[in-house]
């Protein structure tokens, strides 16, 4: 198994220049992903397994990040919740997105109930983490909700 470990260092300075800490940044990959993602059902093969054990009993948020070639660098759990919501950070999803060195990122989450459509709520921080993403320059990609075998794209809808 081959493990890449990237570490960055940047110095934080007060306003008058003077050194007042250090953030140190440690990312390890274990091996590069031949996983690639083309379509929304793509990104559903890969993220169905994820979702199986909670997807009809509690509502979890995962994402995707990606390389510019639109392979899987990694899948994250940004949050579990109850059976009809869970907290998402956007800075949480943006942080993982900045230290993998994601180039795009998928984002999904289950509805239990098992209907797809998504509700103003799903938009709404839909649209909250593709502003946040911009401003880095990493598009979001898609955003999907699931349930036991079907799922619903933002992307493929035009609502992204």
């Amino acid at each position: 198994m081959k493990v890449t470990t990237k570490t960055t260092r940047v110095l934080i300075e007060d306003y008058k220049g003077n050194a007042v800490g250090e953030m140190v940044n440690t990312y390890k990959r274990i091996a590069d992903s031949t996983v690639k993602i083309t379509s929304s059902k793509d990104a559903f093969n890969v993220l169905h397994p994820q979702f199986e054990e909670m997807v009809d009993t509690r509502e979890e948020f995962r994402v995707l990040y990606m390389s510019r070639a639109n392979a899987v660098i990694c899948s994250n759990l940004i949050s579990i919740g109850d059976e009809s919501q869970c907290i998402v950070s956007v800075q949480e999803i943006i942080r993982g997105a900045l230290m993998c060195k994601a180039q795009g990122i998928i984002i999904a989450h289950n509805h239990p109930s098992g209907a797809t459509n998504p509700s103003e709520a799903d938009k709404r921080i839909t649209k909250q983490i593709k502003q946040a993403a911009e401003l880095f320059n990493i598009p979001v990609l898609d955003h999907l909700i699931l349930s036991r075998n079907s799922y619903f794209s933002f992307s493929d809808e035009c609502q992204l």
